[in-house]
């Protein structure tokens, strides 16, 4: 998306898909001499492919991901408790992020791991399934497998109402972190959110709550990137630059790449922290997908406190360019010029103007 470039995504896609082992996972890293395996990296991989889907037409490598996509998800499905409908123990190391009350266990050899990680019943890995779940259904529906469509979105419907019937709290109405509710993070209500466990008509309210929460356990720059999809699909996507203190905090002890984590961090180059370069473009600028292969395009800026953006983005039938400056309170003027034969929509304050070519914006 930010390169033009899908070499490195299509190998990463592809080595992962060559490392599933026979239980159906993907390794963590691979190739590797010491075998690692992180079960939610698994499930980003099914949203990798959705995610380039979306991006690339290029059906036939997608379609050679489907089998893959149908052994990561039926090994989670495999362990569903179904007493509860939550997932029961997932062995392995089950990363979420790195905050502060997910410590390094060293006996057991792992960190970042949210209550329910090791035992089972864990929200945040429930619901996670269900967003994969969601993911998968739309590429086989895509791909006119109708059976296994239904099929992962069912799991994926039943897997909401269990965490809702489970861990929704009566008293904060938030999602608890396992049935006990007892613990209470920032990724459950982000993942609620996402997949529709928190309903659509609290959705906004709730972005908004988490945000000022500081009893959550907080999402750390791993995590944000989902917070920032979060902030897109409540229509909050205004305050996106109002996220990124922690990286504010790097540039403070000069950094000039993105650090793993917050201090004490292990390593300061670390690709997972750099999804700002993706969110200015898609977030701010508003430029996205709006159908599989990019054939469509959907302009949705979201500038925030600044006044004027301009820049390119690399499309697959060329380069998409925009320049736009804020007029008065809420209006807005520039142009957005797509590659010949591609179509768009614009949206501004509950307003579109049709794109095709160099279209002048004038709000």
């Amino acid at each position: 998306y930010v390169s033009g470039d899908d070499r490195l995504t299509r190998k990463a896609i592809q080595v992962f898909d060559d490392s599933r082992f026979s239980e159906g996972l993907t390794m963590s890293r691979y190739p590797s001499a010491v075998p690692q395996v992180i079960p939610p990296y698994s499930l980003f991989w099914v949203d990798m492919v959705h995610d380039y889907w979306m991006l690339r037409d290029d059906p036939a490598f997608v379609r050679e991901k489907l089998n893959g996509v149908k052994s990561v998800l039926d090994w989670f499905i495999d362990r569903i408790d179904p007493k509860t409908g939550l997932l029961g123990e997932v062995p392995y190391w089950n990363f979420v992020d790195w905050a502060d009350e997910w410590q390094w266990d060293s006996e057991k050899g792992s960190g970042g791991v949210p209550k329910g990680g090791y035992e089972g019943q864990s929200a945040v890995l429930s619901l996670h399934l269900a967003y994969s779940a969601k993911h998968a259904a739309e590429l086989f529906g895509h791909f006119q497998k109708e059976s296994d469509r239904e099929y992962y979105q069912s799991i994926a419907d039943k897997m909401i109402l269990s965490v809702s019937e489970n861990c929704k709290d009566p008293k904060t109405g938030y999602l608890a972190d396992t049935p006990e509710k007892d613990s209470f993070s920032m990724h459950a209500q982000i993942f609620g959110i996402l997949t529709g466990a928190i309903p659509v008509d609290r959705q906004k309210e709730m972005v908004e709550k988490i945000r000022k929460d500081d009893s959550l356990i907080q999402a750390t720059m791993y995590f944000r990137f989902y917070l920032t999809r979060a902030l897109q699909q409540t229509g909050l996507a205004d305050q996106y630059l109002e996220t990124l203190d922690l990286w504010h905090d790097m540039l403070k002890i000069g950094l000039t790449t993105f650090a793993e984590k917050p201090d004490p961090a292990r390593s300061d180059c670390h690709a997972w922290s750099a999804s700002p370069n993706y969110d200015l473009l898609s977030v701010v600028a508003g430029i996205q997908s709006a159908a599989p292969g990019f054939k469509k395009v959907l302009v949705e800026p979201a500038l925030g406190h600044l006044k004027k953006i301009k820049g390119q983005v690399p499309h697959p039938d060329g380069t998409i360019s925009f320049e736009l400056e804020r007029k008065g309170k809420n209006g807005l003027s520039g142009f957005v010029e797509l590659p010949e034969n591609l179509t768009g929509i614009f949206k501004w304050n509950g307003k579109e103007i049709q794109l095709r070519g160099q279209t002048k914006i004038t709000f």
